[in-house]
């Protein structure tokens, strides 16, 4: 998955790096694991949010969620919320 690299620089009048040149079929590799690996990364963080989830079902007692409940729930961070402005 890995690209190799045959790239060319640009310099300027000093002789210091300023741009780097790539064929385009290089440049269109480097595109394409970007994406994987964004995808990768994606994925990784989905499974990591599904086990959060199936941790946190798994984590005590099951509880009734009413209207009632949330709304003192919500009264509660609120009011946690003000209290350290």
């Amino acid at each position: 998955m890995t690209t190799k690299l045959s790239e060319k620089y640009l310099t300027d009048q000093e002789g210091n790096k300023i741009a780097v040149v790539l064929d385009i079929e290089t440049y269109q590799q480097l595109l394409e694991e970007l994406n994987q690996f964004r995808n990768i990364a994606e994925n990784q963080k989905i499974k990591n949010l599904e086990n959060l989830l199936i941790e946190g079902l798994d984590s005590g007692k099951l509880i009734s969620v009413t209207d009632e409940w949330l709304d003192n729930k919500k009264a509660d961070l609120i009011k946690n919320i003000t209290k350290k402005e």
